[in-house]
């Protein structure tokens, strides 16, 4: 057995440059399950009581949309987010479905499935078993083994807290974290549920619906140590509150350099140290740091993070894997930023 191992190794080593190996039978039977695509599981009902309340006339909703009407920076005024595009985008009963939120039928089922192979195999706060899947809002969701689903949802948000565990100095024990476009607060939800030391999220959209619906989803979840802050009462958070990192996952790359310039003058001006942002990956696969101009140009905006003395510390692949980096779910990159002065 020894010598067929050696002998194994040794044709696996001549075979590399050709991108070939030879794999155990066992090993390539489990791999060909993988390629086949996983099925997709129908979401739950949605509760009465939940379905009531997502509605447009909802009173809530409407004193959000008034705040933000009157008291919304001009720089913040959305290039991407308009009252078109949410009203052909997003369905407030299936919020998490396949929508401008989480584009989630973007990947064809397989990449969930390789996805989340690739989680296992560095899985090592078990996120896989803690953070569930139901489907919920319209979540689209695959089996992968016999008890775990999954979603772009769930998938996203294991790698982006394996990434600011790894990546923040001391890990995110006691941590606060800024995130900015947070949407309906899925981070929040998964990073409290996996990190029970982490200290509170704060999450913040200028987008009035996306307002809504965090607060409904966090007090949905039962999450207690997250918060939805309304644009207008972001700056007296920030001034009572010591954020250790702040993030930004695929919002600034639907942002005019104006709003991006607002939000990085926002950090530097509360002194919050480190920064993580996600860009969309583009043509570029998420090397680039682009705004999103109301005409449709785009403007590279890393000198906003250098004239506010954010320096840039790494860019990371979203996926250690190169394979997976190519073939996984929505591959891009993590920059990291640390401000210096």
């Amino acid at each position: 057995m020894a010598f067929l191992n050696s002998a194994a190794n040794w044709l696996n080593t001549v075979l590399s440059p050709l991108d070939v190996a030879i794999v155990r039978q066992s090993r390539w039977e489990a791999l060909r399950r993988l390629s086949l695509p996983p099925e997709s599981v129908p979401s739950p009902r949605l509760d009465p009581i939940a379905a009531a309340y997502l509605k447009s006339e909802n009173p809530r909703l409407r004193e959000l949309a008034t705040q933000y009407s009157s008291g919304l920076p001009e720089a913040l005024r959305p290039t991407r987010w308009t009252s078109d595009y949410i009203n052909k985008n997003i369905d407030l009963l299936n919020f998490r479905s396949d929508n401008a939120y989480v584009f989630g039928d973007r990947n064809i089922e397989a990449t969930y499935a390789l996805t989340a192979y690739y989680l296992e195999t560095m899985d090592s706060m078990h996120l896989l078993q803690i953070l569930e899947e139901d489907g919920m809002f319209g979540a689209r969701r695959f089996g992968f083994r016999d008890s775990v689903l999954v979603s772009r949802d769930l998938l996203d948000s294991i790698v982006e807290i394996y990434s600011l565990s790894a990546q923040i100095p001391g890990g995110l024990m006691n941590a606060s974290i800024l995130d900015i476009g947070a949407g309906y607060g899925r981070l929040a939800h998964r990073l409290t549920n996996a990190l029970t030391g982490v200290a509170h999220v704060y999450c913040a959209d200028a987008i009035p619906l996306s307002t809504f619906l965090c607060e409904f989803y966090l007090k949905y979840r039962n999450v207690e140590r997250a918060s939805a802050v309304p644009l207008p009462d972001l700056e007296s958070t920030l001034r009572s509150s010591e954020i250790s990192v702040a993030v930004n996952i695929h919002s600034f790359s639907e942002c005019a350099w104006s709003a991006i310039d607002w939000w990085i003058s926002l950090l530097h001006k509360y002194r919050v140290r480190r920064l993580l942002i996600v860009p969309n990956p583009g043509d570029h696969g998420g090397t680039r740091l682009l705004t999103q101009e109301s005409d449709g140009s785009n403007r590279e905006y890393t000198s906003l993070l250098a004239a506010r003395s954010y320096r840039l510390v790494k860019v990371l692949p979203k996926y250690g894997s190169n394979i997976i980096q190519h073939l996984g779910v929505t591959p891009t990159c993590h920059h990291y930023y640390e401000l210096s002065d």
